[in-house]
């Protein structure tokens, strides 16, 4: 074992935000000591019943007068089934359908393992697939079911509940997540790693972040580089990677630079890096290069041509059939990767600041203009929102990583928040934040952004604004010196309305105003036109060719 390995694996033996000329932006939301508690929250016997549960079938049929006490009442408007790799249900078990007399209303609900996991206003809970209470909403929070238990939060602690309502792992951990691949994160006064079914730490972790387990690994990072793990602690491929994935069928994505690759487990690159991106389609994956162009590649590495794929991806057996389920009319249905809900990205308190902050605690935050307030910047575990990520990456000019945050709520796809966060002389500073409505109105996102000619990590935000009059872009890029900021770009520009302008404007400006195709306007031309484009760099206007120009020095990464 290296060096690192010996540090690592601890054996328990021994910009600019303008808004669009034409229109205003409509957004709407997303919205110690160790102490081991002895006396464990208690979690809500089942109630039984000699009476069977109605059938969801005959649930439009249901008096809910007349229903048993144990019967979940619940009125909700999306259904979220977790696809695992196991053989789907057919059909999906659905709550009874309640048109009246519900105990609460919820906006979504996740069945997984054929249990619900439910929220009301202020709590969790789970029924069974009959619509009995497992446990009824008690919870701070509450993990979708995995390998057969719920992880939850209770009077500031986590524990695990089996499918009876059981306590099995008392409540006694600062931090923790589902069970993956038979191990569960968790985290204590003593430290975090990964412990078995029965609770017992397996092996203790010394890095800055860790993953849940997938596919018998779980990627880490150190100083903003991520390797991997396996289920021993061991690390089974060094942190050499600018970012990481999870593996799937034995395969990962990884990004080295501004370009990504995939890997085997041995950390043989089995498709180059040198992709902007790769889609994994099913059974072939799809390499974008910079200049838009794709390469296609079969699992095992054989690059084939698009006709081959499209061969391949047509012939394809159809695996998974749409689900035999049956939902009122008011109800809509919707499949989640279970990876995106129960292998989430852990910032362990070695990064101490960071760590607070992905798990929703308020913290004393500085934004770059050194302005100081108390924010609970993500609701996090707290709130309805379930995909989420948090990832730590280096960036040229900072001398420790940078914290990425996005978060986007289930119930509400289209809305998202995103955020870059740095540690300055041991302050939490918000370098960065977008906050994406959704079309119209469009918002804006935080990304890496790749120099292409000095070859650097850089960060920016890029945003949209639309409405009835037009459409515009806006975004800032910043590098840093010796931990400090400054602003390399800012960029607008907007196509809309000739008729949005005043006359007098059209008069000033008309040099700087364009059509679609780029040609200039003259005095006597603008008058014609029914749109315009303006270009903006650093405030002052140009022409098309020196904003695009300006924009080619730039690549925006995606996170895996």
């Amino acid at each position: 074992m290296s060096a690192f390995k010996n540090s690592f694996h601890h054996n328990l033996c021994p910009g600019r935000a303008a808004a669009a000329l034409f229109c205003a932006l409509l957004c709407w939301g997303c919205a110690a000591q160790e102490e081991t508690v002895t006396n464990a929250p208690a979690v809500a016997d089942t109630q039984e019943s000699e009476t069977p549960a109605p059938a969801a079938s005959d649930a439009e049929n249901l008096d809910p007068e007349t229903l048993e006490p144990d019967i979940a009442r619940i009125a909700y408007f999306t259904a979220y089934y977790a696809s695992t790799d196991e053989p789907r249900q057919s059909p999906y078990p659905i709550l009874p359908d309640l048109q009246s007399g519900e105990e609460f209303c919820s906006p979504y609900i996740i069945c997984s393992e054929d249990i619900f996991c439910v929220k009301d206003e202020d709590a969790f809970g789970y029924t069974d697939a009959d619509g009995r209470w497992i446990a009824r909403p008690q919870y701070d929070f509450a993990y979708p079911f995995s390998e057969g238990m719920g992880c939850v939060k209770k009077d500031g602690y986590y524990g695990f509940i089996n499918a009876d309502g059981e306590e099995v792992i008392p409540f006694r951990y600062l931090d923790a997540a589902p069970f993956s691949d038979g191990l569960a994160y968790f985290c204590t006064q003593d430290g975090y790693g990964f412990m078995n079914r029965e609770g017992v730490p397996v092996f203790y972790l010394d890095c800055d972040s860790v993953s849940s387990f997938h596919d018998g690994l779980a990627y880490f990072s150190v100083n903003g580089k991520y390797g991997y793990i396996d289920q021993s602690g061991n690390v089974a491929l060094e942190p050499v990677y600018d970012d990481a994935g999870h593996f799937e069928n034995g395969l990962a994505t990884v990004r080295l630079g501004e370009k990504t690759g995939v890997i085997d487990k041995a950390g043989n690159l089995i498709i180059p890096a040198e992709y902007l991106y790769i889609f994994e389609t099913g059974l072939e994956f799809i390499g974008q290069k910079s200049n838009g162009e794709c390469d296609y590649y079969t699992s095992d590495g054989e690059k084939i041509t698009y006709a081959q794929y499209s061969q391949m991806y047509g012939e394809r057996p159809e695996t998974s059939p749409d689900p035999d389920i049956s939902l009122p009319d008011d109800y809509s249905y919707q499949e989640i990767d279970s990876v995106d809900l129960l292998c989430t990205n852990h910032i362990t308190p070695r990064r101490e600041l960071y760590w607070q902050l992905a798990e929703g605690n308020p913290a004393t935050v500085q934004d770059m203009d050194g302005t100081t307030y108390q924010e609970q910047a993500f609701h996090m575990r707290e709130e309805d929102n379930y995909y989420k990520i948090f990832k730590l990456f280096s960036v040229d000019g900072m001398g420790a990583p940078v914290l990425y945050c996005y978060e986007c709520p289930l119930y509400s796809d289209t809305s998202s928040k995103s955020a870059f966060y740095c540690i300055q002389n041991g302050r939490l500073t918000k370098l960065l934040s977008g906050y994406n409505c959704g079309v119209p109105a469009g918002g804006s996102r935080v990304a890496l952004q790749w120099n292409r000619e000095n070859e650097k990590m850089m960060i920016g935000i890029w945003g949209t604004a639309g409405g009835i009059g037009g459409f515009s872009s806006y975004g800032d890029i910043y590098g840093f010196q010796e931990n400090i900021p400054e602003m390399h770009m800012s960029f607008w520009s907007v196509y809309q309305a000739r008729s949005s302008y005043s006359e007098e404007y059209l008069a000033e400006h008309v040099e700087q105003m364009f059509s679609p195709d780029g040609t200039p306007f003259t005095q006597d031309s603008i008058w014609e036109a029914e749109t315009v484009t303006e270009y903006e760099l650093n405030g002052e206007k140009v022409s098309p060719k020196e904003y695009w120009q300006a924009m080619d020095a730039y690549q925006q990464i995606l996170i895996l």
